[in-house]
């Protein structure tokens, strides 16, 4: 619906860009960290998000869906139950559009990048991204494992915030180098990419080491409880 909607209400963008931006968030969507309940972050937000740029909503929204998809389909164990795969589609797809309403509401204009203008509509497109993609996530999280959803969010999705805005940030760099140097651009932001995928993948490891090793002094805790209260009855 919301792809629908953004291409009814929006210019349709270049179909020969929009295929390259489709075919870059394809590719790259196997490269995604997992996060510690459910879900992930994907380097194809960098596209998703370079679309929303050069090419406006109608682009992003599409872009995103599609990434969703792939992101689900080409995966190693496993395929998801169809429910899933479209439930990501949708929470890709949504986000996108809130991002590009509240990019254009903040001073973008999808098209050439004006950085010095427009660099808040960029940090603010992002944000609106991590919140819809990450609360819509938690939510659903919550409602399946019965978990407290504020709880959730602040320790399972806060920390993936500053990943939406490099991301962003990687993306309209990707814009400036289109607009100097064409689609040579996409083969010279490989190496960013790598750097930005490997760079996510350390950090959220080092957070699942973090929560692993508080659990184990949780448990250590609680065995010293137990046993002082087996001293006390005793």
């Amino acid at each position: 619906m919301a792809v629908a909607v953004a291409f009814i209400l929006g210019n349709r963008p270049p179909i020969g860009l929009l295929v390259v931006a489709i075919a870059a968030a394809i590719l790259s969507s196997p490269f995604r960290i997992p996060l510690p309940v459910l879900g992930n972050v994907s380097i194809a937000f960098v596209f998703v998000f370079a679309a929303l740029i050069l090419l406006g909503a109608p682009a992003a929204v599409l872009t995103a869906a599609v990434a969703g998809a792939s992101a689900s389909l080409f995966r190693k164990g496993p395929r998801p139950p169809a429910y899933r795969v479209l439930f990501n589609m949708a929470d890709l797809a949504v986000s996108a559009a809130l991002a590009a309403g509240v990019f254009r509401v903040a001073g973008g204009t999808p098209g050439l990048l004006d950085p010095g203008a427009e660099w808040l509509a960029v940090v603010l497109g992002a944000g609106a991204f991590f919140l819809a993609n990450s609360l819509l996530v938690a939510g659903v999280v919550s409602l399946t494992d019965d978990v407290p959803f504020l709880r959730n969010w602040r320790t399972n999705f806060l920390w993936t915030g500053p990943a939406y805005v490099a991301g962003a940030f990687l993306g309209a760099g990707l814009i400036m180098g289109i607009q100097h140097f064409g689609l040579l651009a996409l083969g010279l932001s490989v190496p960013l990419l790598y750097v930005l995928y490997f760079s996510l993948k350390l950090y959220a490891e080092r957070v699942r080491e973090e929560r692993r090793h508080g659990k184990q002094v949780a448990d250590l805790y609680l065995s010293i409880i137990e046993a002082l209260a087996l001293a006390i009855d005793a």
